[in-house]
């Protein structure tokens, strides 16, 4: 069986109770995207046999989007991270992004 699973820190991985290392015993394959939001686009992409969407209520302030792309935005914030950080390292931070040979 493959899981996606999007959530907070209930399906931590690490501590050996959280959610995402329980599901693990039960399915060969399981993903976890730290994120309230569904990206219906990986979903496409891994195809798996169930997703959960799990998230503490003290963090539902808002509702969740279904239109978003999880990398699209990591990337984004790679992105503005680097451009911040930049200058403290070097003169050439490309070997961080994967852009250097």
């Amino acid at each position: 069986m493959k899981l996606v699973s999007f959530g907070d820190s209930y399906c931590e991985v690490g501590y050996g109770n959280g959610l995402t290392e329980l599901l693990s015993q039960a399915s060969y394959e399981v993903h976890f995207m730290w994120s309230p939001s569904i990206d219906y686009g990986y979903i496409s992409e891994v195809k798996p046999n169930i997703v959960l969407s799990e998230m503490a209520e003290r963090f539902v302030k808002r509702f969740p989007t279904d239109d978003i792309d999880l990398r699209a935005v990591a990337a984004r914030r790679f992105e503005e991270w680097m451009e911040k950080h930049s200058s403290k390292m070097g003169p050439n931070p490309a070997h961080c992004r994967g852009d250097a040979t």
